[in-house]
């Protein structure tokens, strides 16, 4: 058996002190490893020892063992009756295994035993960080990662229909391992990200990620007030990370964000215009998310091909109620379905303004004579259907001095015949 603690591991002074009865430390001694097992009195007991002392096994020292073991009651039985002050075989395993069950844990029920993992911290540095009055000499740094950071995994969170993120804030933590509780007075620095790699769908665009995060630094206490700046989904992550008497605590949160249907009623009524939920209808049949084909998670709806086989196979990556197509996605069109529609319709009326300007080309008295005898509305209309999918409706025909009806596909067909 080996000490465990970030602490105390790889010293080989106090190992010999785990398995090695003359390796007592006993008042008097003077080394760094002193100064480890002032830190870790410090850590666990707040023990309030000389700072002349550092270093050095004095009375300060002495009497904060004593202190230590009269609360545990460690006391060994065979030639003893009641605690001493000096640090041996018993003393050093209940400072090490102490040192390695504190940890940051969820208040919350339902989240705190849904533990992943735990691991070795990350020894991760936020800028600004305050400095605490306990320094230590060389050989036992200042501030030292204390336990094990542990991952805990809060499940599947949906977006609300509204849309809203999930009502995480406020985030409720505690220290555990350490008495009395010291997580009201405890500095805590946040991070928050959520990750969203298209390519993990079977219809995404590949090599689409997004990665969007906030940090919060120096909140006092355990409660985690926060309000989310945007609308995301994919992998969330939120680590916390606190300067304790000394040392840092350290865990991390997982889960996975997924989106929520609107209601189609709530959608057609943002969509508003007559045309413009024609169009939405053909698109996605007012859809911002589905069911992906190959991992039955409810992910967002995605454009795609069929292959020779009839299988469905990535597209353009066009995506949500609108099928928003860009050469750079915005994560908004992905998981925000209102963000989705705003697009849709800025598209759609950029597509009018350049419709009415292409058929403006050849007016003959204010009028877009074309083969279909439609009037100017309905003509530069049919326009901006075939604009939104891509290309043109009308063709100039110089001969018979007319626009005619020329489109690449059938779609103006298929939003018109499509219920609004």
């Amino acid at each position: 058996m080996s000490l465990q603690s970030e602490l105390f591991k790889g010293d080989q002074r106090l190992g010999a002190c785990l398995h090695v009865d003359a390796s007592h430390v006993t008042p008097g001694t003077v080394r760094e490893f002193v100064a480890k097992i002032q830190k870790a009195l410090f850590i666990l007991d707040g023990a309030v020892i000389d700072p002349s002392e550092q270093g050095r096994y004095g009375p300060s020292t002495a009497n904060a063992v004593l202190t230590y073991k009269k609360k545990r009651k460690i006391i060994n039985y065979s030639y003893q009756t009641q605690a001493d002050n000096i640090v041996g075989k018993m003393t050093i395993a209940s400072l090490d295994n102490e040192l390695n069950q504190v940890r940051v844990v969820p208040v919350n029920p339902r989240w705190r035993d849904q533990v992943v993992r735990t691991g070795q911290q990350r020894r991760r540095e936020f800028p600004g960080h305050f400095s605490l009055a306990f320094g230590i000499s060389t050989g036992a740094p200042s501030v030292v990662p204390i336990g094990s950071p542990t991952t805990f995994d809060l499940g599947e969170l949906p977006i609300s229909k509204k849309p809203e993120m999930p009502p995480l804030s406020p985030l409720e933590i505690k220290v555990d391992g350490v008495s009395p509780d010291p997580t009201p007075n405890t500095f805590f620095d946040w991070e928050v990200r959520v990750v969203f790699d298209e390519s993990t769908t079977t219809l995404g665009k590949a090599g689409t990620v997004f990665n969007d995060g906030f940090t919060v630094q120096h909140v006092l206490g355990g409660s985690f007030f926060f309000i989310w700046p945007w609308i995301r989904g994919g992998d969330l992550t939120i680590q916390v990370q606190g300067q304790l008497r000394g040392g840092t605590v350290e865990a991390t949160f997982i889960a996975k964000i997924v989106g929520t249907d609107p209601d189609i009623g709530d959608v057609r009524a943002a969509l508003g215009d007559d045309t413009m939920r024609r169009i939405a209808n053909v698109e996605s049949g007012f859809h911002q998310f589905e069911t992906d084909p190959g991992t039955g998670r409810i992910v967002p709806k995605f454009n795609f091909k069929q292959n020779a086989q009839g299988q469905k196979i990535r597209g353009d990556g066009g995506v949500g109620i609108c099928q928003i197509t860009r050469k750079n996605p915005l994560a908004e069109d992905v998981w925000d379905w209102k963000a989705n529609v705003k697009s849709g319709k800025t598209i759609f009326g950029a597509a009018r303004g350049a419709a009415a300007g292409f058929l403006g080309q050849h007016a003959q008295n204010g009028q877009f004579v074309n083969s279909l005898g439609l009037a100017n509305a309905e003509a530069i209309r049919r326009e901006a259907i075939q604009n939104f999918n891509g290309g043109h409706f009308w063709q100039w025909n110089p001969v018979a001095n007319r626009w005619d009806a020329s489109p690449p596909n059938n779609y103006v067909d298929l939003v018109l015949n499509h219920s609004p």
